[in-house]
């Protein structure tokens, strides 16, 4: 139920923003009408048409971008985080991600365009540990037993220590809010 909510709220927000958008165009047909009116003499006939349909086009646009890798941002009960390398950051329960063999649910961590540094990882096997780093482009994973493991591998590679760790919502919000939240769906 949630999901269908949110999808009707997505789309309320797409032909919202599809019809603000369709009139940029409308806005430059008329801005090179009054440079060339011999050009486009007969747009004043037509701008509704063509406000319509380039805000129909843009809504389309819009919604097929949602479904992409840079625009899915979840739906309903669902979160993500696009992190690179074509991977995601899932958020249900927890934060997790999914790798071929094993998801790995963590609580708080940091990211950058390679790695994933993340506290308390817990393996759907059942395993769990205190650390981890996630390797994004290679999708290879190590464990650390004891936070001191770990914070020795942090300084020796200048890694973001546990206290530089954030929850999933602060990750999202960084990277959903603001413009984009704004003017993409």
């Amino acid at each position: 139920m949630g999901v269908l909510f949110h999808f009707g709220f997505v789309l309320l927000k797409i032909s919202i923003l599809g019809c603000l958008y369709g009139t940029f165009p409308l806005l430059i047909f008329i801005i090179i009408r009054l440079f060339k009116p011999k050009l486009l003499g007969h747009i004043s006939r037509i701008k509704f048409k063509i406000w319509f349909y380039s805000g129909l086009i843009i809504s389309f646009a819009l919604l097929i971008f949602m479904f992409t890798y840079w625009g899915n941002h979840g739906l309903g009960d669902t979160s993500t985080i696009p992190i690179g390398h074509s991977k995601v950051i899932n958020y249900g329960v927890a934060p997790y991600i999914d790798r071929s063999d094993v998801q790995i649910h963590f609580k708080n961590f940091s990211y950058d365009t390679d790695k994933i540094y993340a506290s308390s990882p817990e393996l759907t096997d059942g395993r769990s540990f205190d650390f981890m780093i996630y390797d994004i482009e290679k999708d290879e994973v190590k464990f650390y037993i004891t936070q001191e493991d770990y914070l020795i591998e942090a300084k020796k590679y200048n890694y973001p220590t546990p206290d530089k760790f954030e929850d999933f919502m602060t990750h999202y919000g960084k990277y959903w809010w603001g413009w984009r939240l704004i003017l993409l769906p």
